[in-house]
């Protein structure tokens, strides 16, 4: 009888039971301590298992607490990059025994099982074991915890971690975390979970605006490139005024994701074609077997183009679509490449740039000024201005707002606040030299600076110059740009050329910038008439080889079979209103006189939006005059014809000297309407 109520009560107690594990009086000991016979004096639990559905993947605590304080991050989502915990709740059997006080009031230090991160049969991840580190669950159970090194590279070798990002992508179901239990019988029981890793990793920051690095496949290997984003951070942005001065602004983010596809060949292949097209007029390559064409690229190829690299950035990130994505393609392409919104107001869209594997970390913050900020190059390309027009835009308006951030056509007055310069304004080649009207005029591109980030590889330093900080921190902090130019020349690490005090504006210095492009022309824009969601974007192109660097832009549209338009182009922005004493409104000197009118009529003169005017002026006794419309001296008598395109009160002007330096203007007033 009492045989057989020592078998009844080791069936019973021979299956897990959980519960026992909380209790303050549980022994602990192995499946193998169980024995039959002899006079039960206690019980003890053994391992059995784990809980199926305690089994997942954390952050490690002090891991999560360490980026927090060193690197002013948010919680961290569980990526396979960063100290990692696998987590179980183990259950156990219970077995009498005859002598109790031989087994440990402490549960096992580990679990006698195997876990491991496994696709299919094949381990990516350990194996490893289970172990008790002092935590419990909020109910008081014990929590077993395999603990992963992955901060920075990874939590397995290099090839196994591209496996494992790429079957998080693709959602495999066959990703599983297994702990493996062998019985005494020989067979293997095994507990499985899914792992529930997502792919974005932020590395530094927790701001509001936000970097993310990308990369291409035969770029940046899967365990390098949080080295590598980190390094573009540390060694680009955070060395670089302004962005270094508001590095608490930003977040960066690494998508874990290897892009990879035919937007990404594509781009590649047409690149190089797009290159070699402006570059000469060579035959160009027909395909990678070597074989050439005479062929030039076609418009279509340019369109091209951009749709494939509009595809590429328009491809959903793992860590979403807002922010700067700073793409990682491999070393053939030895330049970048910067996606553009059109600057208008509206809603901005995807930004970002592609990179080429090697480059360093200011070709990044170059791009990211191109499509951050709106920085235009400060160096010329190697197409004219015409030829861009041509293939940049099918409304010529947006396309030349772009230009006038860090370029100017009129540099006295772009580079002024407050009655003080803050840069250079006699400086030529700004992403183009000159543009030549239909009617021989000429406007030339000036720059702030000699020299400066946004020269490129004809940089010698890595700064940005005062007018360049002021747009990135108008993109950073909002208001207008000329507004920060004081507190970037205040700065160190920015190029200062022509920052200057000056009481009054030279001569002319407000005839600039108010009336440009007055003939009437036609621009043929040869991309597609459409939009992307209502929105224009421009796509720059640049090589940074040293032996042979260039820049081009085109216009990203998407839909490749969208029909080429003609538009007429309109005038830029008006200046604004000035009561600056250098410009008259009426002549002042007898032994000079210059009268001005519109449309035959000394004003003011009402037109239409869009609507034409002719501008025609004679004078008498001048040697010399000027008007808003040209950059060099025009006849002293003539006629010219435009189109207005904006809305506004509009002050036509223009002013001549005689020999002695006697002055005479006169303006006409233009108000346009819808």
């Amino acid at each position: 009888m009492k045989k057989i109520v020592i078998l009844t009560l080791s069936s019973i107690f021979l299956f897990p039971v959980v519960a026992l594990a909380q209790q303050p009086y549980a022994r602990y000991g192995n499946e193998a301590d169980c024995k039959s016979g002899g006079v039960p004096k206690g019980v003890f639990l053994y391992p059995t298992g784990v809980d199926e559905k305690t089994i997942g993947v954390i952050v490690d605590p002090a891991f999560n607490e360490k980026m927090k304080k060193e690197r002013n991050t948010p919680d961290l989502p569980v990526t396979p990059i960063y100290d990692l915990i696998v987590e179980a709740v183990p259950t156990f059997g219970a077995c009498y025994t005859e002598t109790p006080e031989k087994f440990s009031t402490e549960p096992p230090t580990t679990l006698p099982f195997t876990v491991s991160i496994k696709l299919a049969n094949e381990t990516l991840v350990g194996p490893g074991t289970l172990s008790y580190q002092g935590r419990k669950t909020d109910s008081g159970s014990f929590l077993y915890d395999w603990k992963l090194a992955g901060w920075k590279d990874g939590i397995t070798e290099e090839k196994k971690l591209e496996k494992l990002l790429d079957a998080v992508a693709r959602n495999d179901p066959k990703l599983e975390i297994q702990v493996e239990v062998k019985k005494k019988n020989g067979t293997t029981e095994t507990a499985v979970q899914k792992p529930g890793f997502s792919l974005c990793a932020p590395i530094w920051g927790s701001g509001r605006h936000i970097m993310v690095g990308q990369y291409g496949d035969g770029s940046v290997g899967a365990s390098e490139r949080v080295a590598h984003f980190d390094t573009v951070r540390l060694d680009g942005f955070a060395s670089t005024e302004p962005f270094a001065a508001y590095q608490s602004a930003f977040s960066y983010l690494v998508d874990l994701t290897t892009r990879e596809g035919s937007a990404y060949d594509d781009f590649l292949d047409l690149a190089s074609r797009f290159e070699k097209e402006f570059l000469s007029s060579r035959f160009v390559p027909a395909g990678k077997g070597g074989e050439s064409s005479d062929t030039r690229i076609s418009d279509a190829d340019k369109i091209r183009l951009g749709h494939s690299a509009l595809g590429l950035f328009l491809e959903d990130s793992a860590c979403g679509r807002e922010g700067v994505q700073l793409f990682t393609v491999d070393d053939e392409y030895d330049g970048g490449s910067a996606l553009l919104n059109d600057p208008r107001p509206g809603p901005r869209g995807v930004r970002g740039a592609i990179v080429g594997d090697g480059q360093p970390p200011w070709v990044y913050v170059h791009e990211t000024g191109h499509t951050f900020a709106q920085l235009a190059d400060e160096y010329p390309y190697t197409i004219d201005a015409e030829t861009a027009v041509n293939i940049a835009t099918e409304d010529f308006a947006p396309w030349w707002q772009f230009f006038l951030t860090n370029c100017s056509t009129a540099p006295v007055y772009d580079y002024r606040f407050g009655g003080k310069l803050y840069g250079e304004t006699n400086i030529k080649g700004c992403t183009f030299t000159k543009y030549t009207t239909g009617n021989k005029d000429e406007f030339f591109f000036y720059r702030p600076s000699s020299d400066s980030l946004m020269r490129g590889n004809e940089s010698k330093v890595r700064q940005f110059n005062v007018v360049s900080c002021g747009w990135i921190l108008a993109a950073i902090k909002g208001g207008d740009a000329k507004s920060h130019f004081p507190e970037c020349a205040k700065m160190g690490g920015v190029v200062k050329d022509g920052v200057q005090a000056s009481a009054f504006y030279p001569l002319f210095a407000l005839l600039e910038r108010a009336f440009a492009y007055p003939q009437e022309q036609k621009q043929t824009a040869v991309v597609g008439a459409s939009s992307i969601s209502g929105r224009n974007k421009y796509l720059i192109i640049e090589s940074f080889n040293q032996k042979n660097p260039w820049g081009k832009i085109i216009k990203v549209v998407p839909d490749t079979n969208s029909p080429s338009t003609s538009t007429t182009v309109p005038s830029p922005t008006p200046v604004p209103p000035t009561s600056n004493d250098f410009v008259q409104t009426e002549n002042i000197f007898d032994t000079v006189s210059l009268d001005v009118k519109v449309n035959g009529s000394d004003g003011p003169v009402s037109i239409q939006k869009g609507g034409r005017i002719a501008v025609s002026w004679i004078s008498e006794g001048a040697s010399r005059c000027r008007a808003m419309w040209s950059k060099n001296d025009i006849a002293k008598s003539g006629t010219i014809a435009g189109r207005l395109s904006r809305t506004g009160s509009f002050s036509i002007r223009a002013a001549c000297v005689d020999s002695d330096g006697n002055r005479a203007d006169d303006n006409v007033i233009v108000n346009v309407r819808e």
